[in-house]
């Protein structure tokens, strides 16, 4: 495999840093794969505990001494087109290529990150969008931005709009894919007790303050839940599905730990066509936690209970084939 071909199978999640799912007889690395920009912006990954890996000479290497600040377990990063470390943010501390944080880089109050993402400014080479979603036990929750801008102060960086609440009616999970014109981008989330999405549209100009809304014909039962959504959502690399991992804490009645996929319109924003996935025949069913999809887009791969790695084939595009093909 070649570097280019390695940079293929990363992604965004950068955006959200990778997670090691270690299971009786394998390791399942669940990377998102939306190829967002060109490739060496996903070079460099780091982690919270201060280490980061650089693919940059076409290999992984591991790198110390990056001191963050933070106990967040979502860290997000993006590089520039050379794999030069452009920025690592967790929603609270925000830090330049170097470590060093950034001017405004360090949080008045708390947020409490779960999920970050980031995303550049389209038509713009300094400014970057972050993105976070905190959850009920702060005291805003819901989906969170700050604006970026990379070089300014001679190279240090500063947050030049910090945590602005874009909707505090959102879940803990996000994703984000291209537009259909190849310059926007759609920021996707889902309504904590409901199943609608919400899909922003952030342009040369800003952010669209109305999202496109999409009501699904869910089979979760949201009426009789009252507690936190931990969970987990992705796109896939071409961006035309979308799938949904729900993950419940708290007092609940009906399915749980089960995932989704969705058909996604990249010109409108809207999230439709919605595919239960029948895995009642497949061990630990009831345990769903992590997915991700195939570079190609033929595949969606699904971890339960950390023990279980199912495959579900989305060549067929058929709904029902699709269903009952893990």
């Amino acid at each position: 495999m070649d570097k280019n071909e390695q940079y293929a199978h990363t992604r965004q999640r950068i955006l959200h840093g990778c997670r090691l799912v270690l299971s009786a007889g394998f390791v399942f690395i669940a990377i998102g794969i939306n190829p967002l920009f060109g490739q060496n912006e996903f070079a460099n990954w780091v982690w919270r505990d201060s280490n980061f890996v650089s693919w940059n000479s076409g290999a992984p290497v591991l790198q110390t001494g990056f001191d963050l600040e933070t106990s967040r377990p979502g860290q997000a990063c993006i590089s520039d087109r050379n794999g030069n470390l452009l920025l690592v943010a967790d929603g609270d501390h925000f830090y330049n290529g170097s470590g060093q944080l950034m001017i405004n880089g360090a949080p008045a109050i708390s947020s409490r990150s779960e999920q970050t993402f980031v995303v550049p400014y389209p038509c713009n080479d300094s400014l970057y969008y972050v993105f976070w979603t905190s959850s009920l036990s702060v005291v805003i929750p819901g989906v969170h931005y700050s604006l970026v801008n990379v070089y300014s102060n001679g190279g240090q960086g500063e947050v030049i709009q910090h945590d602005i609440l874009l909707d505090s009616t959102m879940a803990l999970a996000l994703d984000i894919t291209r537009h259909e014109n190849n310059r926007d981008y759609w920021l996707v989330s889902r309504k904590r007790a409901a199943p609608v999405f919400y899909a922003w549209q952030i342009t040369d100009t800003g952010i669209i303050s109305q999202p496109v809304i999409s009501l699904t014909d869910s089979v979760l039962n949201y009426a009789n839940f009252h507690g936190d959504h931990t969970n987990e959502m992705k796109f896939s690399p071409n961006g035309e599905w979308l799938a949904y991992t729900d993950r419940h804490v708290g007092a609940y009645v009906g399915p749980n730990h089960i995932t989704s996929l969705f058909s996604f319109d990249q010109q409108t924003g809207i999230v439709q066509r919605e595919v239960q996935l029948n895995t009642s025949s497949l061990p630990y069913n009831t345990r769903q936690k992590f997915h991700c999809f195939s570079p190609d887009n033929s595949k969606l791969y699904i971890v339960a209970q950390e023990r279980a790695l199912y495959q579900f084939d989305l060549l067929s595009n058929d709904s029902s084939t699709i269903a009952n093909s893990g």
